[in-house]
């Protein structure tokens, strides 16, 4: 059974964010708990299988823990070691990309002031080029536009974009990217690597003198409520780690990265509610033999879909005192922060 809750004391390790020896461990899961959060065994067996082998794989093992710093709030995963590509085959069957995303937008209006001379840019796991799509291009030609991207689906639509789109970890990008970029951006994806200290030194590297550098990770006081108010897990190997405003400052000026933003996304509260109540029942579907896992494993039909509404409406009550507190405690699904390059 997975293990919520911060407890514990110093655990001997440190923090790959601050350096501080103060962690607790947030929560403690085992890999066939993690398969379940991915692919119900009930619905799908033999994928269910397969992942839960795949993931005692990557951690060496049975159980994996998420430590939190008490001095920078950064959570990192224990093993720290991301998904790889028979991972997300296995745990996702993606067939299309949010076409819109908060930090697009103020991404967007932070490039936009007056400033339309030619630059260059670089992507870090672009997606179907949601972001790209909407570049000026009076500012971003095509030729001056670099993207990474796993998903063959997500590399074809970049690439009808006119834009040079590679199935390559960033960290492996050859020396010709070397000093290259103006803009750098890594949207949701951060949370997602092992080895962040590698991430922001290759993309030091690779950018400019004044160069910036934007990110977008989960909200961190929404991955807490949701997890403490029976929500969906953060779960690793899918992400890794966990950031704070401090952890992101910190972690960003080792790397010669200086915060001069961060804002963190002010939703409206019925989506916030409606992503809460379905996190909910997806939980509640993981535990073998309940009513919601029932009629998950059911696959989808009409009859499946009225059942989730009925057993959402059903909850309700239970649901009501974290509802009250919602939207004043778990703030936004993301967060982000704009970076400047020294020199």
């Amino acid at each position: 059974m997975a293990v919520t809750g911060e407890r514990g004391g110093g655990t001997g390790g440190t923090c790959p964010a601050c350096g501080g020896r103060d962690l607790a461990t947030v929560l403690e899961v085992g890999s066939a708990e993690a398969a379940q959060h991915f692919v119900l065994a009930e619905a799908d067996p033999g994928r269910h299988e397969q992942l839960e082998r795949h993931i005692r794989k990557l951690w060496g093992g049975e159980r994996c823990r998420v430590l939190r710093c008490r001095t920078c709030g950064f959570g990192h995963a224990e093993p720290f070691v991301g998904g790889d590509a028979t991972f997300y085959g296995l745990a996702y069957q993606r067939t299309h990309y949010p076409a819109d995303k908060w930090e697009h937008r103020i991404t967007l209006e932070a490039l936009a002031p007056g400033d339309y001379r030619p630059r260059t840019l670089l992507e870090v796991g672009a997606g179907d080029g949601a972001f790209l799509r909407r570049l000026p291009r009076s500012a971003f030609r095509p030729e001056d536009v670099f993207a990474t991207e796993y998903s063959e689906y997500g590399r074809r639509a970049i690439r009808d974009l006119g834009i040079r789109c590679e199935a390559v970890d960033v960290r492996e990008l050859p020396a010709e990217h070397d000093g290259r970029y103006d803009v750098l951006c890594l949207f949701q994806v951060l949370e997602h690597l092992d080895r962040p200290d590698a991430v922001l030194e290759r993309l030091a590297a690779m950018a400019r003198a004044g160069s910036s550098l934007f990110v977008g990770v989960p909200g961190d006081r929404r991955v807490d409520f949701f997890e403490r108010h029976g929500a969906l897990l953060d779960m690793p190997p899918n992400h890794l780690t966990r950031w704070t405003r401090e952890a992101l400052r910190l972690f960003g000026a080792r790397h010669g990265w200086n915060l001069v933003d961060h804002r963190v996304e002010v939703e409206p509260i019925l989506p916030l509610a409606r992503r809460f109540l379905s996190y909910r029942y997806q939980r509640a579907a993981q535990r073998p033999g309940s009513l919601a896992n029932r009629i998950r494993a059911m696959g989808a039909s009409p009859a499946r879909l009225a059942l989730d509404a009925a057993w959402v409406a059903l909850t309700l009550p239970g649901a009501a005192p974290a509802l009250v507190r919602l939207r004043r405690d778990a703030g936004g699904d993301s967060q982000w922060a704009r970076f400047e390059r020294e020199g």
